[in-house]
Parts: structure tokens; sequence; C-alpha cells
């Protein structure tokens, strides 16, 4: 120490950024407390790179003799050259997540989340702070506190070196590098982290390579102090065909549900979500959506997706608004609610994924166990496709929901063939199967939407 500053002789660059990252916080308060500094940010802290001066250290010979892209410190461009989608998380990029723990409305049902997601986030004592994992339905806000929890981390640690991801992009990263011989470059991406988030773990269901991988990274980057936060749709133990290896590591640490919001916190939700659309809604209204959002889940989804039918009647009906506030009526013409005192309060009921599927098999003249089994008949194919497309455009269901209610594992073969099939229909093609006689000669946009017509038919 040199007066009010602290002074650290490394051997590397590599041990300078390492050390200022993990521990350069706890080196101020203790150099603070030494000092009678009640400020540890007036407390200077600096490294200096010297070899020489540990020249018969093993490790030091270790540390140098590591190629350059190994260094933490060094420019993006060598991060870049890895086979990665996502680049780590430093201030120059963390546009990219949005969600902040200033826009998550707390509530009874997540308040255990939003508590353990921000103590992983803030927490200084490395040994207090474990692993968390988040699990519950889609649209309850675990991806929100994921981000949150990133964009935290990095503002109070600003050296820190952070990697958001999803399961799937983990996965599609490492086949890359496995394909492309640069597995060594992958791993040093993944396993020189301050704070690993992992999205949709539930992805790596029955992906026993990645899981490996995933449970060496783990194992890697536990020992070097670094801080792990997963999502997933349910319990590490609920996942299938999940390695008992990783169920282990990850109820090590908090293992949390998020559940349905109740009452007052939809409430609270509707304001946010329509304040943040511009919406003046009416107490009324609010409730009316707030209550009507549970029979959805009372997911995040559900309320935008209802907000958004009430955006595009208002453009077409504004005298329904005249006064530029939303009330009753127009939440009535919005949602298909009668206007009447006997049916103020009913609504369309949300179809349920089981009768769509039943339906476009019906209307097609596919055999549903062949649609739910793994037959590529054409038609076969083109159902799985109708039945998916119709899925999203009447329902709120997520990709992961509509795959478990056609018995998929994971989601990603739904998405490929809701992918595929938009494709096709912005391009106006047509069905590349025999389909029945009343639909010879329409096109796939055509089919789809006569199909989504049958099903609301058959649902009213």
């Amino acid at each position: 120490m040199h007066g009010g500053r602290v002074d650290v002789t490394v051997p590397t660059g590599f041990l300078a950024d390492l050390l200022g990252r993990r521990f350069g916080e706890s080196l101020r308060r203790a150099a603070g407390a030494t000092l009678g500094e009640s400020d540890p940010t007036k407390v200077e802290l600096a490294f200096h790179v010297d070899g020489g001066a540990f020249a018969a250290s093993p490790s030091a010979a270790v540390e140098t003799a590591r190629p350059a892209a190994t260094r933490l410190g060094d420019s993006p461009s060598a991060a870049s050259r890895a086979p990665s989608a996502a680049q780590p998380l430093r201030r120059k990029n963390d546009h990219a997540l949005r969600h902040r723990f200033e826009d998550f409305i707390v509530g009874e049902s997540n308040k255990l989340a939003h508590a353990a997601a921000r103590r992983l986030a803030e927490g200084d004592d490395l040994s207090l702070t474990g692993p968390i994992f988040i699990h519950g339905a889609c649209g309850l806000g675990k991806s929100h506190l994921l981000q949150a929890a990133a964009i935290r981390f990095l503002e109070l640690r600003p050296r820190a070196v952070v990697r958001y991801t999803t399961a799937e992009a983990f996965t599609n990263e490492f086949i890359t590098s496995v394909r492309t011989s640069s597995v060594d470059a992958f791993r040093r991406i993944y396993r020189g982290v301050d704070l690993l988030c992992i999205d949709d773990v539930h992805f790596l269901s029955n992906k026993d390579a990645t899981q490996r991988e995933l449970l060496h990274t783990f194992d890697a980057i536990g020992v070097g102090g670094a801080r792990v936060a997963l999502v997933s749709d349910e319990h590490p133990r609920d996942i299938r065909k999940l390695s008992q290896q990783l169920v282990s590591r990850f109820v090590s640490g908090a293992v949390v549900r998020i559940d349905p919001p109740e009452p007052t916190l939809r409430a609270k939700i509707v304001r946010q979500v329509a304040a943040r659309r511009g919406m003046m809604l009416e107490d009324a209204a609010v409730q009316l959506l707030a209550d009507r959002s549970a029979r959805g889940g009372a997911s995040v989804r559900e309320i935008e997706g209802m907000l958004s039918q009430i955006e595009a009647t208002l453009l077409v009906r504004p005298e329904l608004a005249p006064k530029g506030s939303i009330g009753l009526a127009l939440v009535h013409s919005a949602l298909g609610m009668g206007t009447g005192s006997a049916d103020a309060y009913r609504m369309r009921r949300p179809i349920p994924l089981a009768q769509i599927l039943a339906e476009v098999c019906r209307r097609l003249g596919v055999d549903q166990g062949e649609l739910l089994g793994k037959g590529r008949h054409k038609s076969v194919v083109l159902g799985r496709e109708m039945t998916v497309y119709v899925c999203r455009k009447l329902t709120t269901c997520s990709f992961p929901e509509i795959a478990r209610a056609m018995g998929r594992g994971n989601h990603s073969t739904v998405l490929t063939a809701h992918k595929r099939l938009e494709t096709q229909i912005a391009a106006g093609a047509s069905p590349r199967s025999d389909v029945p006689p009343e639909f010879a000669g329409l096109t796939l946009a055509e089919l789809a939407s006569k199909l989504a017509g049958d099903v609301q038919r058959a649902s009213a």
C-alpha cells in the first residue's frame, strides 16, 4: 500500500483482469478498513504486470503459455472469431437485454423468485450466493428476472463478463464447435465468465452430448467462483431425460417457482402494460381484463394479446372511446363480449389445443395418431404445420406449450415447422400434398385461413 493506493503485482494481464473483476471490490473494502476510509470507491487499486517477478513460479509459466484468445482482458475481436451467436454481454452490448428489476411488478406469487434473482445479482459474498433455478409456466416473468439479473450484475461490476443465452443457442453453438473442430474456443467463451444465464433449460431434454458439456461447464465455472442463473418451464426433476448429474447441480442452489399472479398483481400488470402502450384504462376495464386473463393462465402474453385486440378495435371504432379513456364498451366490443346486462361478462372461451389438433386432423383427413407420432408422409407433415400455425393464430400459447400438446419433448421441431410454413405462405405457395376436395386449388395461406375459421366455428 502506498498512501491511498493498493499496488498488486501479477505475472500476466490475464490474472490482472481476473483479480480485478472478481476480487477488486473486496480488496478495496479491506484497504478502506485499514486506512479508515468509509467509502471503498475512494481507494485506488492498481495492477502491475511483471512476469519477471514470478519467473520461478510454475503457475506463471502456465499462464504466459496460454494463447492470447484465452485472456479475458483481450480485445473483443479475439472472442468474435469463436463460433458463438451471442457475444459476452459487456457494457457495449447490454442493450440486447431490455428487462430490468425496476420494470418487474412484485406480488405474492413471484416475490421469492424476485428476491433470489436480486440476491444473485447484487450479493457481494460469492460463498453465500449459489446457483438459482427459476421455473414456472410460460409468460409469468422468468426471462424478465433472468435478464434483469444480468443487467444489474453488470451495473455493479462494469468489468465483469456476463453471458446470457438460451439452452437452444448453447446446443447449436456446441454442435457447430464440434463440426468445426473449435471446441476449445467454445469452452473458453463459456468457462471464462463471471455470470452465466441460461434460459429455456428444458430444451436440453434428451440431448446427452450437450448435457455432458454443460455439466463440465457448470463445474469449471463453479471452481472459479462464477455465478449461474437458470430458467425453465419445469422443475429440474420434471424435465424429461435430463441427466441426474445436471439435476443435482441445478438443485444445489435455490430452486424457486413462479406461480400465476393473484388478482391484485394481475390488475397491476394490466395497468403497467397499458401504460407502456400509451393506453388509458378506466378502473372497471382494468378489473375486467385482470379477471379475464386468469382464464388463460394470467400470463403477461395473455394480457398483451387482449390489449392488442383493444388497440385494433379502437382504430376502427374510435367512437367507443370518445374521451380517449378505454372503458367497458370498447373492451366488450374488442373481446367479443356481449353488451347486455345478461351477458356483459361472457367472453369467447379460449380454444383448447387438443380441440384444434382434432379439428385440423378431421378436416385434412389425417390420422391424429400419425400426426402425434414420427410419420413423415407429406399429408402428415402438412397437418403438423397447420396445427401449429392455427394454434399460434387462435391462442396465446407458446411454442413449448404447443409442443407438449403435440407430444414433443422440446419445441425446436414445432418452431421449425411454423417458420417453414410462414416462409411458404409468404411466397404464395400451394400445398405439396393431396388435400380433401373442398380444399383443392387453395394456396397455403387460404388453407390456413379456412382451417382457422373451421376451428372457430366448431368451438363456438
